[in-house]
């Protein structure tokens, strides 16, 4: 009999984020990088098949604070990054 875990959750955290953004005629727009806070989200569930062996399924969401990009022409864009996923794995406890 295979137990359900449902999950779910909240997180802060710092991410880097890395542009290197050009126009067709390979002239650059923008190449910067930067390291901005950013909060997420999640859900989903664990359904353990083993002692040691579980499946997980999760959805998750984050989005990073205002930031301003450095644009190759000396001006500046300002921008969040949000980004979702759903994704599916096993999960192996060692020592389990």
């Amino acid at each position: 009999d295979a137990a359900i875990q449902p999950t779910a959750g909240v997180g802060v955290g710092v991410s880097r984020l890395d542009y290197d953004v050009r126009f067709q005629n390979d002239e650059p727009f923008t190449d910067d990088s930067m390291n901005v806070a950013y909060f997420s989200v999640f859900a989903g569930f664990n359904i353990e098949l083993s002692r040691s062996l579980s499946f997980r399924t999760a959805w998750r969401m984050w989005k990073t604070t205002n930031h301003d990009i450095s644009l190759a022409d000396g001006g500046e864009l300002t921008t969040i990054q949000e980004a979702s996923s759903l994704d599916f794995g096993l999960l192996y406890r060692l020592g389990g």
